[in-house]
This record gives C-alpha cells, structure tokens and sequence, in this order.
C-alpha cells in the first residue's frame, strides 16, 4: 500500500446542505418562550402605568394584577423544570427558568408599586413576595439538582430582601420626614457589600463552562443584583431633590475591589490584578473628590473623599493581608489612610502636607544630620520587612 493510499479521504460538503432552515432554528431555539416572558413584562409594565393614571388608590386592583404575575411565574417554573426532567429538552427548560429569574427581579415595579399607598400595605405585599421568590427558587434548583451552600442562601436572600424592601425603607424615612438626599448614599454602599460577596462561592463544587447549572447560577447571582442598581438609578429620578452624582457610583467601585479580592484569592498573584484592585480604589477616589461636607466637625468633616480613603486602606490592608506578597497593596493602603487622616477634601489635605513640609524642613547643618541619622533607622526597618515580604513569598512558593 502506498503513502497515497494511506491518506484520508477528504469529503467536500455543499454549503447548502449546511444552512438550516427557518424551521429547524424556532425548534432548537424555541423563541416563543422569551417572546411570552416580553408579554407578560410589557402587559404588567402598561397596566401598572394605567392603574396609576386611572384610580391610583385601588390598592385591589394592584393585588390581582401580582396574583395573575406570581400565577404565570409558576407556570413558567413547572413547565421548565418538566422539559428539563421529563423531556430531557435542557436548552428549552433554560431559556424559562432563566426568564423565572428575571421575572423574580421586579423590572415592573409592581412590588414597589405596593410602597406608594402605604407602607402597611407595601410590607403586606412584598414580605411575602420575599419569602416566595425564595421557595420558588428553592423549586428551580432542587429540580435542577443545584445545592446551595448556606451562605448562597443568605446571600440571595439578602439580594432579594434588597430589591424588594429598599423601596419602602425610602418611602417610610419620607413620611416621617426623616428623608435626606444623602441618605440614598448608603443604599450605594449597600449595592457595593452586594457586588463585593459575588466573589463567594454558593456551591461545594465548581461546575464547568457551559454547564446549564452554572448559566442558571450565573443568572440568578447576577439578575437580582442588575436589578437593585437600577431600582436605586430610579429612586433618584423619584425623590425630587436626590439627583445622582459622581461620588454615588464609586461605592460601586470599592464593591467591584472586593470582589476581585474574595474571588481571587490567591497567593500567586499576577501584576494586572493587583493594578486592577488599585486602579478601583484610585478610580473611586476620583469620583468621590468634589463630593460636599455631610459632617461639619473641623478636623474630623465627613465627606465622601474621606470615607471612600478609609475604604481603600481597608481594601487594600486586607487584599495584601489575605494574599501576601504583595508590596503594592500595603504602602498603598497606609498612604490612604494617612490621607484621610489629614483631611476630608483635597485641598485641606494639600495644605496640611505643604505645612508639615515647613515646618519638618531642617534650617541648619545639625538639623540635617539628625534627620540623616533618623533615615538611616527608618530604612533600616524598611530592609527588614522587605527582607521578611521576600521570606514569605519564598515560603509560598515552595
């Protein structure tokens, strides 16, 4: 037999043969499922704004509307976990119980809705709502086989509690005339411990790219949150008087910090996570540097600038705590907490470094000897770390 002989045979295959037919498309796609889950947003989303419009006091208008939504959501969850147990048609049990989770998200409003009667009437619906949006996902996962872990159940109950109790927390601190402008900050801060515990693992085991377990984790760690940023972007259109500003979004950033820290935790980190984390935190420091005076105290004024220093000593102290090796992080988060220390605004903080400066400079030939003599301990003892942070990455290398 010959080299030739031995060579595989190559098939040319017609394109044609290859495309797929509209038919063939809708069936593995199946986009009837999404174009339904659009209905039912959009109908609840035109009905909530008639009912407003119409007679905003029939609370029992508003009560059948989320009995007629919650009805529909769990046909959507039966139906998806029997394609998903019964027919083994994965892709399509998918596509409903990742629409469950965005229906869970309250892009409506209707939960919120229940807020502008009273908040009696607002605790009667969403509490409830709260504890059902849970079951229902403990249906989805059970039926998709997904354990989670305790602290996976805290956490997206906290989310949940979040989306749907934030808004009556506004309306209550209004009509007891306790409401401020500022006050819309914490719940910034708020978002900001949500996006940091993303980095939590929910499950024993990681599961693999792909794997519809892990699209519909993904969904159900990601949705609610998408959804609580814009409930928050909304409640400073609502509330006259709240307009949003640069240093509302940088608690964001310090969240987005501490996620990377949590889910990364690894010794062996690289150059660019380590930029990345400070680039949060300096990024944060930006948008929060022409922030006002909540706290006018003198030298101890709270202003976003100095809250959002605090907050990148302790990101940065503890990233380089939990993982090391790693000089950047430390001085990085001592420089920043010596910069809160000096002042709440730039321009204080400047100041305070141009007197110091001053009054620290040595006037005469002995004064700059003793400042010599004090260098020469000073960089005595930074040897000495640098020599310990070198013992330690050895040791966690080997």
């Amino acid at each position: 037999m010959t080299s030739l002989d031995q060579q595989p045979s190559t098939t040319v295959v017609d394109p044609i043969v290859l495309r797929r037919s509209p038919w063939e498309w809708i069936i593995d796609y199946n986009p009837f499922y999404l174009l339904s889950g659009a209905a039912m947003l959009l109908g609840c989303f035109l009905l909530n704004r008639a009912l407003t419009q119409a007679d905003p006091d029939r609370f029992d208008w508003l009560v059948k509307l989320l009995v007629v939504f919650n009805l529909y959501e769990l046909v959507v969850i039966a139906l998806g976990i029997w394609l998903a147990r019964k027919l083994q048609i994965m892709r399509h049990a998918l596509v409903l119980l990742v629409l469950e989770v965005l229906l869970l998200s309250d892009l409506t409003l209707l939960f919120h809705r229940s807020f502008t009667f009273n908040e009696f009437n607002g605790l009667w619906v969403c509490a409830p709502a709260w504890v059902l949006a849970l079951a229902k996902l403990a249906v989805i996962f059970c039926g998709m086989n997904i354990r989670l872990l305790p602290r996976g159940w805290a956490i997206l109950a906290l989310d949940l509690a979040a989306l749907l109790l934030l808004g009556g927390v506004w309306r209550a601190l209004v009509k007891a005339n306790l409401f401020h402008a500022d006050q819309l900050y914490l719940g910034w801060w708020l978002l900001a411990l949500l996006i940091g515990l993303r980095g939590i693992r929910w499950t024993e085991h990681e599961t693999p790219r792909g794997d519809p377990a892990r699209i519909l984790l993904t969904a159900a760690r990601y949705v609610p949150l998408t959804s609580v940023t814009l409930h928050l972007w909304a409640t400073h259109w609502v509330f006259k008087g709240t307009d949003l500003h640069a240093y509302d979004l940088a608690p964001m950033l310090i969240g987005l910090g501490g996620l990377l820290m949590i889910k990364h935790k690894d010794p062996q980190w690289s150059i660019e996570r380590r930029i990345a984390l400070l680039g949060t935190g300096i990024a944060a420091l930006a948008l929060s540097a022409g922030g006002p005076v909540w706290f006018n105290a003198g030298y101890w004024s709270i202003t976003p600038l100095r809250l959002m220093l605090l907050a990148d000593a302790g990101l940065w102290t503890t990233a380089w705590w939990i993982n090391g090796s790693h000089l950047l992080l430390l001085p990085a988060g001592v420089l920043s907490f010596l910069m809160s220390a000096l002042g709440h605004n730039l321009c204080v903080i400047f100041d305070r470094l141009r007197t110091l400066g001053d009054k620290s400079t040595p006037d005469s030939a002995a004064g700059w000897g003793w400042s010599a003599v004090a260098c020469a301990f000073v960089m005595l003892a930074a040897g000495a770390a640098l020599s310990w942070l070198t013992h330690r990455s050895q040791m966690d290398r080997n």
